[in-house]
């Protein structure tokens, strides 16, 4: 094996209105003019006033609570306004009415079904996402959202008897149990409070992006060092996701503790390495215009300069849709220190005239 011979530098050049009379929002305005001109009140004064306005309160359907706070209510719906004029007691209160109308089962459906879930067709999956899991039960049909955790889930299909998602990744990357939610006109469904997921690291991506995520700002370098000294962290960070992900190490590529082969540390050295053993590596090089093939895990390789030497190093860590149809592309790395670090951004604002590529990987 190699001993371990010092890179030039090559850091990364980043350091790391009107309101409508009649709507809701009036009427929020106006109950909140009432409840805080009670500071104006003496106390006697104050008392026959509250009386007054609950009266008004209740013709006009709104429910006012001791304390200074306000709740109004229209139809199947809630606005909740805690409004705290006097003490605490309010506060509390008007948080306690909100979460019982959170909790209150969605109402029946046109045709007089009651939306009710029952089961999902799959208890755990990828950290990574992507699995179609299907909500089963009964009235679905106008079902709007449909949450993990607090990841929204993207609704393929709705059906009366079952509601079909794709899963979202897990939030950066953590394995464990997070709550199902199923909403139909921002009310949880019947059942919904039942509904578990399990989210485990199953393949090589799920081990990649776990240690990325893990260790983008808490650096491992009691087993593989800290390279920033001499030059940059980008390229041994990567190389250690690589080995996470299930690469193994071999003569041309490793890291042993004590020393390293440049293609593990130096970006222009293993974008050659990686170049002249693509084939048995099974990696595809992609342009820029090819960003839509791009997927979790990938490599993105920068040129600062667009002068022909290579300079930064990152992995894709997250993918997302953009409204005009384009690819969102955020990465993981080390100097910059970074989890979602956006593509475009690194490329426009912080290095403008800059350039890259990718190198897509064998699924793992």
């Amino acid at each position: 094996m190699a001993t371990m011979r010092f890179p030039p530098p090559h850091a990364d050049g980043g350091i790391p209105e009107r309101v409508p009379r009649g709507s809701d929002a009036a009427k929020l305005r106006a109950v909140t003019s009432a409840v805080m001109s009670d500071n104006a009140f003496t106390p006697s004064s104050r008392a026959s006033a509250r009386r007054a306005r609950r009266r008004r309160a209740r013709r006009r359907g709104v429910l006012v609570l001791g304390g200074g706070a306000a709740v109004l209510v229209w139809g199947a719906s809630a606005l909740v306004g805690a409004l705290t004029s006097v003490g605490e007691g309010g506060v509390a209160q008007a948080a306690s009415v909100q979460a019982s109308i959170e909790q209150r089962p969605a109402r029946t459906t046109s045709d007089g079904t009651t939306p009710r879930v029952a089961a999902l067709s799959a208890a755990a999956g990828s950290l990574a996402g992507g699995e179609s899991v299907t909500i089963t039960g009964t009235g679905l049909a106008g079902v709007t959202r449909v949450s993990f955790g607090t990841a929204d889930a993207e609704i393929a299909e709705a059906r009366d008897d079952a509601v079909t998602v794709i899963a979202p990744s897990a939030v950066d990357y953590v394995a464990g149990e997070v709550p199902v939610t199923v909403h139909a006109a921002s009310v949880p469904v019947k059942g919904t409070s039942t509904l578990r997921y399990s989210y485990e690291a199953r393949t090589g991506v799920d081990r990649q992006l776990q240690y990325a995520l893990a260790h983008w700002d808490d650096y491992n370098d009691e087993q593989w060092g800290d390279y920033n000294p001499i030059g940059g962290d980008c390229m041994n960070f990567v190389s250690q996701t690589l080995v996470a992900r299930g690469w193994a190490q071999r003569d041309d590529w490793y890291h042993d503790g004590a020393s390293s082969t440049e293609t593990w540390r130096f970006v222009p050295t293993f974008d050659a390495w990686i170049t002249e053993h693509a084939r048995e590596l099974g990696v595809t090089r992609l342009g820029l215009d090819q960003r839509d093939q791009v997927k979790l895990g990938d490599l993105v390789v920068f040129d600062w300069d667009a002068d022909g030497t290579l300079d930064h190093i990152q992995l894709v860590s997250d993918l997302d849709r953009n409204a005009d149809g384009s690819v969102a592309i955020r990465m993981a790395g080390h100097n910059l220190d970074s989890n979602y670090r956006d593509l475009d951004h690194a490329l426009t604002v912080e290095h403008p005239g800059s350039t890259a590529h990718f190198w897509s990987l064998p699924d793992a």
